[in-house]
């Protein structure tokens, strides 16, 4: 009984002070993992105003201002601005109504400071050609170079602004 006793309170004790020795026993990490007591993020996740990993394209929602250089000359004033919503990637972007055009959908991703599109046609039937390359301001700013190539040919840049 006395052996019983003795082996588990040193296996208590090992516990406790293996337990105290690892600095990420105590850390709960959402979307991150835990490296020295720290949580870091995921790819596609980045830390929040509060210290908390939350899904890149989060930062990005909201109603966004557009500013329309077309080489046909179309200022596209039916899109004064545009609406971003979560994407199903956490870095993915859905960018609603394009040109002003409901249910034409423009999905683009967000990597750092990089936005990038791929070809797609969108919900109205637009063909956007080419990989596109844009830059990131922040979160107020995106900018892009949009290549269409149906119903027409035009390549526009758009800087949206929040």
């Amino acid at each position: 009984m006395k052996n019983l006793l003795l082996m588990a309170s040193l296996f208590l004790g090992m516990t406790v002070l293996l337990t105290s020795c690892d600095p990420c026993a105590t850390t709960v990490c959402t979307n991150a993992t835990c490296d020295e007591g720290t949580c870091v993020c995921n790819t596609g996740y980045t830390k929040d105003a509060e210290g908390e990993c939350v899904a890149e394209n989060t930062l990005y929602l909201g109603t966004y201002a557009a500013t329309w250089n077309c080489n046909s000359g179309a200022q596209h004033s039916g899109s004064p601005q545009n609406v971003f919503d979560a994407g199903t990637d956490p870095q993915e972007l859905v960018v609603r109504d394009l040109y002003g055009v409901v249910g034409n959908d423009l999905t683009i991703k967000i990597v750092g400071d990089n936005v990038t599109l791929t070809d797609q046609t969108t919900g109205a039937g637009y063909e956007i050609a080419g990989t596109s390359t844009g830059s990131v301001l922040g979160t107020s700013t995106v900018s892009l170079t949009i290549h269409q190539s149906a119903p027409s040919v035009d390549t526009c840049t758009v800087q949206w602004t929040k």
